[in-house]
């Protein structure tokens, strides 16, 4: 899938476009507010997104999914499992979109769609490519979204601007020279913004930045101690609870309660979950003489609450252990406010003053999504306090996982193995 993933941007523009009925279907169903959420390439968790041309978005009215290709720019290809190397300016493309967008409202107007094989083998073989100009509303908008749950009036499209006081995100990474617009034939459907967007594009060229520039960046180096095993992570363990705390970007949501964590400074990505707290198991298939599993109650709904809380998220933790598996055990706060923890590696990490902090256990057990596990001593942990608050309350409202609890008998969980790894 990666590789075919891959080769999708060759082969936009060579294979005959959908008709007018099913774009208009397009247009229509994408009315209406998103939130941006980037996604990694592969369920097994890679480095970046598949292109920094894509978003995946969230509608306030279906709260559906739909990736998205901002029209007529091309930008490089970040670092990703299958080539950890990427091309040059590709992590730093990823970056500025994921700092700008992700978790914001934007607002898409979708353009143009067009069917692309999965391999150049197979041409039957097709997925549909959606493409859109997208606007990050701008700030006094998102208060308006947040506190009233009305969308802006959305103003007439423009050919030659963005429009006022938003952020155009093809604008923005032509802008800093991190992409190139599209050349296409003269009977193809492109951007709105097309001659302005290739305008932009020039006066970047002219000033030697990003892809124009005479020497490309450095090579970023990730040593992924998530695929290392548990002895090589083990390693590292002693220094990274030294460091008290650290500034991190989620790079994959592996479970309800374990991500898997960059940390720019180090250069690393680690597997990491909450301390004292266990999440309801989703379904597993057979696999390596084990049986298949179902899922227990609320185990996609859980999973589901923690993408939408960390994927590509800056965050800040506190590693205190690790498990037999590998995953580093500690506490993790989701910084709000956007971007403000990735970095390239070496970088100087600042601790990020403003905007909300949202301890992901504690937002766990208050939404009814994990329970404390027994063995664990809560006033132990730094956040325990609060956990035990978190916990309660979820309790007496009978939230999710305890709608059937009663002060008498708590809700009888599996904890035959424990530890973080068994969780989501």
């Amino acid at each position: 899938a990666a590789k075919s993933e891959e080769r999708d941007e060759d082969y936009v523009g060579k294979y005959d476009r959908h008709d007018e009925k099913e774009k208009e279907n397009e247009k229509e169903k994408e009315k209406g507010g998103m939130v941006v959420r980037q996604e990694s390439t592969n369920s097994n968790g890679g480095y970046n997104n598949d292109s920094t041309t894509t978003t995946t978005t969230t509608t306030t009215t279906t709260a559906s999914e739909k990736r998205i290709q901002l029209s007529s720019i091309r930008a490089p290809r970040p670092p990703t499992r299958n080539a950890p190397q990427g091309e040059p300016w590709g992590y730093e493309a990823r970056e500025l979109l994921r700092k700008t967008a992700v978790g914001k409202w934007v607002e898409a107007r979708v353009e143009y769609c067009r069917s692309v094989p999965l391999s150049p083998e197979d041409a039957s073989a097709t997925r549909q490519l959606v493409f859109a100009n997208v606007e990050v509303l701008a700030p006094e908008e998102q208060i308006q979204v947040d506190v009233t749950g009305q969308w802006p009036a959305s103003p007439a499209p423009s050919t030659t601007a963005i429009t006022p006081n938003r952020i155009h995100l093809a604008e923005l990474v032509l802008k800093k020279g991190l992409a190139q617009t599209v050349r296409h034939r003269t009977d193809e459907e492109r951007s709105a913004l097309y001659d302005h967007l290739q305008a932009v594009e020039e006066v970047a060229r002219s000033s030697r930045i990003g892809l124009s520039a005479k020497q490309a960046p450095p090579t970023p180096r990730i040593n992924d101690l998530s695929q290392a095993g548990a002895a090589k992570a083990k390693l590292h363990l002693p220094f990274l609870q030294r460091s008290g705390r650290i500034m991190g970007v989620v790079d994959f949501v592996l479970s309800a309660q374990r991500v898997k964590l960059f940390v720019p400074k180090e250069g690393v990505l680690i597997a990491f979950a909450p301390s004292g707290v266990k999440t309801p198991t989703r379904a597993m298939p057979a696999q390596g003489g084990k049986p298949a599993t179902q899922a227990e109650a609320y185990a996609e709904e859980a999973y589901a609450f923690s993408r939408e809380l960390l994927n590509q998220r800056d965050v800040e933790v506190v590693i205190e252990d690790m498990d037999r598996g590998g995953t580093f055990l500690g506490s993790l706060k989701v910084l709000g406010g956007g971007g403000g923890g990735g970095g390239r590696g070496g970088g100087r990490q600042e601790r990020q003053e403003q905007g909300e902090r949202r301890d992901f256990a504690v937002e766990l057990l208050r939404n009814g999504f994990a329970k404390i596990q027994p063995y664990v001593d809560p006033m132990a942990l730094a956040n325990g306090a609060e956990m035990v608050q978190a916990e309660r309350s979820a309790k007496e409202a009978r939230k999710r996982i305890f709608e059937n609890w009663s002060p008498e008998q708590d809700s009888s969980w599996d904890n035959e193995n424990g530890g973080a790894e068994e969780g989501g």
